[in-house]
């Protein structure tokens, strides 16, 4: 029913109801990436309306530690590899790391149906 819901950022695709409610905030932090050292993340995350959840970049920075990428959060240009990043995957517990995946960010709209 809700397969091609979107509701990040504050900005949904739902004609009634709006901006769902949310006990947690990780859906709304979002970053935009513009740049990386690694070919496969500049393809899928990398370009205009293109953004992810901060957490998801966090699950990957984690995950592949020669991985750097340079990005933009809340109107800020950071670099993962230089500045002081407060990594919010590896400061969550099991539970959550297991279950909290986030897919990229498309603002591109209208959209063609993928399924």
């Amino acid at each position: 029913m809700y397969s091609n819901l979107h509701t990040e950022g504050g900005r949904t695709n739902h004609l009634i109801h709006g901006q769902l409610p949310g006990s947690f905030g990780y859906q709304n932090d979002l970053v935009y990436p513009t740049a990386s050292n690694a070919e496969w993340f500049s393809d899928y995350y990398v370009g205009p309306e293109k953004a992810m959840a901060k957490y998801e970049l966090d699950r990957l920075l984690a995950h592949v530690p020669d991985l750097r990428v340079e990005f933009i959060h809340r109107g800020r240009n950071v670099d993962s590899a230089v500045d002081d990043w407060p990594n919010s995957f590896l400061s969550t517990g099991p539970f959550m790391r297991k279950f909290l995946i986030f897919k990229p960010i498309d603002f591109n709209r209208p959209k063609a149906c993928t399924h």
